[in-house]
């Protein structure tokens, strides 16, 4: 968003790709697009919630 990517971008990447296959859902929300990239500044995301019960420990820390 700061159009200063790097390889850390990939890295954000594929912890969205993670977030999205260990829970069906991604890690950030909004009611449209600008409120789910305000979201995305912030930087707060949930591992709790019904979809995060047959996720291992081990996994949400790899995510985090």
């Amino acid at each position: 968003m700061k159009k200063n990517y790097d390889e850390k971008c990939d890295i954000w990447s594929c912890g969205v790709i993670l977030h999205i296959l260990l829970s069906g859902l991604p890690p950030f929300k909004g009611k449209n697009e600008k409120e789910i990239l305000d979201n995305v500044k912030l930087g707060y995301f949930s591992l709790s919630g019904p979809e995060w019960k047959a996720v291992s420990k081990e996994a949400k820390m790899l995510l985090k």
